[in-house]
């Protein structure tokens, strides 16, 4: 995922799959609306990437 200097995901891609596209979706949709420290450059805020791992525990 990339995320802009304000900390909010500017781009959100599914690197692999659950399995499920009902998952993925879900995985894509929920990180999309999180928001994340940016990272810093010179002790000021970028864009920068991230992998942010979703685990879901089915009951």
């Amino acid at each position: 995922m990339k995320i802009d200097p304000r900390g909010l995901p500017a781009e959100v891609m599914l690197l692999e799959s659950s399995g499920y596209a009902l998952l993925d979706h879900a995985a894509v949709k929920a990180v999309g609306r999180w928001t994340f420290e940016p990272h810093l450059r010179g002790g000021r805020p970028v864009s920068g990437w991230a992998d942010v791992p979703v685990r879901y525990v089915l009951n």
